[in-house]
């Protein structure tokens, strides 16, 4: 998080976002007890990508890769984007009348 923005970096975004198809994917291989070969053949995809995947090293694999394992084994995927709870007028904004009323 970008120190006194409350907001976050795109990388940070992009990790948050690995992880939550991450752990999906990890819940469902645990629940099928997958392994390795038999793994990689039902995502159809390389022993290495299998490796990065169980260790959960999520900088090795691009969020498409994730969403593509996913949606080889039937999981959804749900997005959910939303303004921050203070958000801020945008700078080229006209100050409202409220804003410009003085007190004397």
């Amino acid at each position: 998080m970008k120190e006194g923005t409350g907001t976050h970096s795109p990388k940070e975004l992009e990790l948050q976002i690995k992880m939550a198809i991450w752990k999906g994917l990890d819940s469902y291989i645990q629940q099928q007890n997958l392994k390795g070969f038999e793994l990689a053949k039902l995502l159809q995809t390389s022993p290495a990508s299998i490796s990065h995947l169980l260790a959960g090293r999520l900088t090795q694999l691009s969020i498409s890769a994730l969403i593509n394992f996913a949606a080889h084994v039937g999981l959804l995927i749900e997005v959910s984007v939303s303004a921050p709870s203070f958000h801020r007028p945008a700078s080229n904004s006209k100050p409202s009348a409220e804003s410009n009323i003085q007190e004397e």
